[in-house]
């Protein structure tokens, strides 16, 4: 039993380092502006949440849902 759970502490400890890139996505708006800020501060109780935004460059209010939010997203770079 004692040998199962080194075996298996021995498993876990051993780690892959992988590099991860940092990037901000936002939703682009047709005049090339983004939808980087949330217009009022209320959001829409429904499955997924959902709130507007509006465009940085021409004032266009988009109703985006919550995978949509702009913010900082990470992604695991291939080798």
């Amino acid at each position: 039993m004692r040998l199962c759970l080194q075996a298996a502490k021995e498993g876990m400890m051993a780690r892959e380092e992988k590099q991860v890139e940092a990037f901000w996505d936002a939703e682009i708006c047709e005049c090339g502006g983004l939808f980087d800020k949330q217009h009022g501060y209320h959001g829409y109780a429904t499955d997924p949440i959902q709130a507007d935004f509006i465009c940085n460059n021409c004032g266009a209010i988009k109703r985006l849902f919550e995978k949509e939010f702009p913010g900082v997203k990470f992604r695991i770079k291939d080798a």
